[in-house]
């Protein structure tokens, strides 16, 4: 009787832990590549030849654009083909208090897409799988069984 009870708790855990296992590795080795899969959800810009607009024009554009926001980070493009992101906080969005996306065309300085940051997660698969990854969505509670997940096997 006992035996059988310990070979069913043994053969439950054993199903819990490997889900978890599976989650971890797939959603840990696509992480792995997040720079690249975000960069493919970002908008693609024709090349325009060498023109570019200087930088301190396409922060004026995004702050003409968005009187009330907050610059809070601007990624230069390492490709010819790719746009400015400003990140910044404005209270169109979420109230100020989350992250927004503004991509702009460096040769054009026309704003092609806005999104939102790591908490609008229909828009940016990356976020939401690193979001996954470490809380399960489940916020503090899903840090704390990570945590007593991971404890366990290693």
């Amino acid at each position: 009787m006992l035996r059988s009870f310990l070979t069913q708790v043994h053969s439950f855990a054993g199903l819990i832990s490997g889900v978890f296992i599976l989650l971890m590795s797939l959603s840990g080795a696509a992480l792995i590549f997040h720079e690249d899969i975000d960069r493919m959800q970002s908008p693609a810009i024709p090349n325009q030849g060498d023109t570019a607009v200087h930088i301190n024009k396409l922060y004026t554009l995004v702050k003409q654009h968005y009187p009330d926001a907050q610059i809070n980070h601007c990624q230069l493009p390492n490709a010819v083909n790719r746009p400015v992101v400003f990140s910044i906080y404005d209270v169109s969005y979420r109230s100020g208090k989350a992250v927004m996306q503004v991509f702009v065309d460096p040769g054009s300085g026309q704003i092609l897409e806005t999104r939102g940051g790591a908490e609008d997660i229909r828009n940016n698969f990356m976020s939401w799988l690193a979001a996954f990854h470490n809380s399960f969505h489940l916020g503090k509670t899903g840090e704390w069984l990570l945590g007593f997940l991971r404890g366990c096997f290693w």
